[in-house]
């Protein structure tokens, strides 16, 4: 997993810290939840970088923002992996993010 910053996405230089949780072992999981911190917005949009072959299953990629105002989930973007070809999501902001299979 990565995040891909292309210039102009953040004003200043900025450190992010992010916290992931899968919710399985690896390799069995089918869903990871992340905390970027601190919440931003960026200047330009940022990629979400997953292997297709890091969550276990098939299908698509589900990425899902909880939104903080009302604690639920909701589905922003679906992809579905091509080979082993990577999934890529643009994010407009850091917060909190799960991405499902």
């Amino acid at each position: 997993v990565m995040s891909v910053f292309p210039r102009g996405a953040l004003p200043a230089a900025t450190t992010i810290t992010a916290t992931m949780q899968l919710n399985g072992p690896a390799g069995q999981a089918t869903r990871i939840d992340f905390d970027f911190q601190p919440s931003m917005s960026f200047g330009k949009p940022v990629q979400l970088v997953l292997a297709s072959s890091y969550l276990a299953g098939s299908g698509p990629y589900v990425l899902w923002y909880l939104n903080p105002n009302t604690g639920a989930w909701e589905k922003l973007d679906e992809q579905t992996p091509t080979g082993s070809l990577a999934v890529v999501f643009l994010l407009d902001h850091y917060s909190q993010y799960g991405v499902s299979r």
